[in-house]
């Protein structure tokens, strides 16, 4: 399954650990990406890249690092 059709889909359960923790950081990247854009580094939140990121639990910036 191509990249990009893994990070529209919301259900990453099919997946092993490494490769849903790997399309998860990737959805709140690109889910930040599009706050700071819309909204500017300095306005963006944290509760609007979640939200947007697909309602991820836990720290999302745990997933980045």
């Amino acid at each position: 399954m191509p990249i990009k059709t893994q990070l529209e889909s919301n259900d990453i359960t099919q997946y092993a650990p490494r490769e849903r923790g790997l399309i998860r950081r990737d959805k709140i990247i690109q889910a930040a990406t599009k706050v700071f854009v819309k909204s500017g580094y300095e306005a963006a939140s944290l509760q609007e890249i979640v939200s947007i990121a697909g309602g991820v639990t836990g720290n999302p910036v745990s997933f980045i690092w």
